[in-house]
């Protein structure tokens, strides 16, 4: 149904006041004229020192963000007192007391509304006529200098709620045509049916900045006498006049002790006799109230329910989109996907959702499930190269598809000794892949390096192979050619890119001088390690180039030793392998304030973990204050270290600067401390603009505002911050943005 609270308004002039209501009449604006105060105000947005006024989100005091209008007496204090206030200069147009307020401040704060909201001695009752007046002006000397459109009134069912200073939204009963800008008093009249029993009426501006103009820098005004009276009660008939095909509404007729109803397509036939009626029209209807000594008429509008079909279930492949069309052109449309357009584009599965929006406000939705089968992509691997002999089997997916060979075989594996061509096409029901592989066999190298050689000490032997391959040889060396020195099986392992074929020699040295400098070793980063022969020599030479009988290592490679010995020359190497320590790291050190114990994580790609408490799980809990811990990871060959310190200091750290410039090093303004209760901080530029508010005291300002970089300078902070020992701490003081 379409709900709409329905006032029928009358603009009317002052001269004319006395055509409408009694002035003797009882005016149910309580302290409508403001002069019944609990104590004298002394300062902005004391509204409640004006009995029974509220200010819409019920803050007490003036504080920021919240806006309140501002109590002002003749006998105030501070800036409220008249004449002439901070706001502007006006005497009262009667008695001592009047109220501000702000209804358009877009050039400096988007969006900033006061209200004043004023409760009425007995609620409204619907179909009776009540007139409103009020005075309203500018003042001189005006401190914001301009006006604004859209000031008005607006009555309501309880105070309209207000989270801070936005606009509250709604329809007003009556709007000054504007902008409204005088510097003497205007008196505002105004009458209406009430539809609700509302107890409350509302000044201000309801419409956003995007919806209102204003002039100057901004618009404040003051009212004063604020009167609703009750006017002579009017046989009338009041309720819902446009509906959605298939809904039901009331209608109903007031200020009648007896009623009969009609319909206008079947005239003189009653179809009710209570105040009350409830209709489902099918089509537009006019329904006729006869009361006791008056008659009064109501069309009634039924609009058509748009008719929306998605269509059936649908099943689309891979990232296919598949386009959904709710139709009806020229309609509001709201998609599960929050789209707006008449139509969306959809490539993932599931269940899709509109609803249609007519401009009278009927609707209809419609949902279809769409299931994106997955693009089979085949894949059979780089064209292969093999060795006669062996066998290569391909595999073109899971056994879940349907699978054709070029060679006709249907299974998901194809295994082949044989050079060929061979492709294969995929299927699962919906979607089809194929792909092609070149597999060819090759026949592996046959050669020789040549026969058993015996030599003497101090000579060298060079083994060669055939040209035209890759090497590696028993040695390690993967060149053509090596040259050998000590007796030995050698062997190499030719590999064309394909196969590989091998052959070995035999190489003895006679008398040749024993050089050992060990195994090869493995050792953790940042260690140094020394390596010695276990014979003393006349002449070393190490592959470092030194010539001592021992060298200190503290990277990885091969190092060798040659020695000389009664001029025979023998040589010895090893492998030096290097481990990366494992990862750890412990948060920063904690300034701690409290009783209980606190958590200690280590950051770490290791699952095992040692504390100096003993313990091995990862995080722990610290309940022993000040402490040093740390915590250790091993790989199984390298350890790593770190360790945090934990003092306790029951009171804030605030650092005085911060750089966030994205080096790691002091890129937050934060607070050091743990065990916080409560917390809030707020960081204010130098005109006061709040550019960054939080309620955790583990995040810290980035320096930015609007997801831009601020600039470098003095920043205003308050951090009010409640303890574990529920000592609350309150700082007020600058920091520097430096970059």
């Amino acid at each position: 149904m379409l709900n709409r609270i329905t006032f029928i308004l009358t603009l009317s002039f002052i001269l004319l006041q006395g055509l409408f209501f009694n002035s003797s009449a009882q005016n149910i604006a309580v302290n409508g004229d403001f002069e019944n105060y609990s104590v004298l105000p002394s300062g902005y947005g004391q509204y409640n020192a004006c009995v029974g006024i509220s200010d819409l989100n019920n803050n007490p005091t003036f504080s920021w963000p919240y806006a309140s209008p501002d109590y002002l007496h003749m006998n105030g204090g501070g800036g409220v007192q008249l004449p002439a206030c901070t706001f502007g200069t006006t005497n009262p147009y009667n008695g001592d007391a009047i109220f501000g307020l702000c209804a358009w401040y877009a050039p400096n704060t988007p969006d900033f509304r006061e209200y004043v909201s004023v409760p009425l001695s007995t609620p409204l009752i619907p179909g009776n006529q009540y007139q409103c007046t009020f005075y309203i002006t500018n003042g001189t000397s005006n401190i914001l200098g301009g006006g604004c459109d859209h000031m008005g009134v607006q009555f309501s069912v309880g105070t309209i709620p207000q989270v801070d200073h936005e606009p509250v939204g709604g329809v007003p009963q009556f709007e000054i045509p504007g902008p409204f800008t005088s510097t003497t008093w205007q008196q505002q009249i105004f009458t209406f049916t009430a539809t609700t029993p509302c107890d409350q009426v509302c000044f201000g501006n309801f419409f956003d900045d995007a919806s209102t103009t204003g002039i100057g820098g901004g618009a404040y005004y003051f009212i004063d006498m604020v009167e609703v009276i009750p006017l002579t009660q009017v046989f009338s008939i009041s309720g819902d006049t446009s509906l959605c095909s298939g809904e039901s509404t009331t209608i109903t007729a007031f200020n009648t002790s007896a009623c009969w109803w009609e319909s206008l397509a079947n005239p003189g036939v009653s179809i009710d006799q209570d105040s009350i009626l409830t209709i489902t029209p099918l089509v537009t209807a006019t329904y006729v109230a006869h009361g006791d000594t008056a008659t009064d008429s109501l069309t009634v509008y039924v609009h058509p329910v748009p008719v929306v079909n998605l269509g059936n279930d649908t099943t689309i492949c891979g990232s296919f989109a598949m386009t959904l069309d709710a139709e009806n052109a020229g309609n509001n449309y709201l998609w599960s996907t929050t789209d707006v357009s008449q139509t969306i584009n959809v490539v993932q599965s599931g269940t899709y959702s509109v609803t249609v929006t007519t401009a009278f406000g009927c609707s209809a939705s419609d949902a279809i499930t769409i299931t994106s089968v997955p693009f089979i992509t085949v894949n059979l691997g780089n064209d292969s190269t093999l060795c006669d002999g062996n066998t290569v089997t391909i595999n073109a997916g899971p056994v879940s598809y349907l699978y054709l060979w070029s060679t006709g075989e249907t299974s998901n594996l194809l295994s082949t000794t044989s050079t060929g061509n061979y492709s294969v096409t995929v299927t699962n029901g919906t979607c089809i892949g194929n792909d092609t592989i070149q597999i060819t066999f090759n026949t592996p190298p046959v050669f020789s390096i040549g026969n058993d050689t015996s030599l003497c000490i101090g000579q060298t032997y060079n083994i060669t192979a055939p040209s035209g391959f890759n090497y590696l040889w028993n040695t390690g060396e993967i060149t053509q050619t090596i040259s050998v020195t000590t007796t030995n099986s050698y062997s190499v392992v030719l590999n064309d890119g394909y196969c590989t074929g091998t052959d070995n020699i035999n190489v003895d040295f006679f008398d040749a001088h024993f050089v050992d400098i060990g195994p090869d070793l493995t050792m953790c980063q940042g260690d140094v390690t020394t390596i010695t022969s276990v014979i003393s020599s006349q002449q070393n030479l190490w592959s470092t180039g030194q010539t001592s009988t021992f060298i200190s290592v503290s990277d990885s490679g091969i190092f060798w030793l040659e020695q000389t010995y009664q001029g025979c020359v023998s040589r010895d190497s090893l492998h030096i392998s290097i481990l990366q320590r494992p990862y750890i790291v412990l948060p920063d050190d904690i300034i701690f304030c409290g009783t209980n114990a606190i958590e200690v994580e280590g950051y770490t790609f290791s699952s095992s973990i040692t504390w100096s408490t003993g313990d091995t799980t990862n995080p722990i809990f610290v309940n022993v204050f000040p402490a040093i811990i740390w915590a250790s990871v091993t790989n199984g060959y390298c350890t790593s270290t770190d360790t945090i310190e934990i003092s306790m200091d029951c009171d804030l750290f605030i650092p005085n600067a911060f750089s966030p410039n994205g080096d790691g090093i002091n890129d937050e303004f934060k607070v050091m401390q743990t065990e916080i209760q409560q917390f809030i901080m707020q960081i204010y530029d130098r005109w006061g603009e709040l550019v960054y508010e939080t309620n955790n005291p583990n995040s810290g300002w980035d320096g930015k505002f609007n997801e831009m970089n601020c600039n470098i300078g003095a920043y205003v902070y308050y951090i009010k911050a409640t303890l574990a020992d529920s000592k609350t701490i309150e700082r007020k003081g600058n920091v520097t943005l430096l970059r």
